[in-house]
């Protein structure tokens, strides 16, 4: 599920809930054309070389 998008000039770093947080850049002309926003149900595919682990710290 989306959970946000925030613009970010061109592109929109989407956030995804899936039992853990996915993070992902897109255009914002393909969030307009895959009609993509908060609450919405979406798979998510992603070539494994492409993964950026990124540790966060609370």
């Amino acid at each position: 599920r989306v959970v946000r998008a925030v613009p970010m000039g061109l592109f929109q770093q989407i956030y995804f809930d899936c039992g853990f947080t996915i993070v992902a850049y897109v255009t914002s002309q393909s969030m307009e054309s895959l009609d993509i926003r908060a609450g919405r149900e979406l798979y998510a595919s992603f070539k494994a070389t492409s993964v950026h682990i990124v540790k966060t710290f609370r």
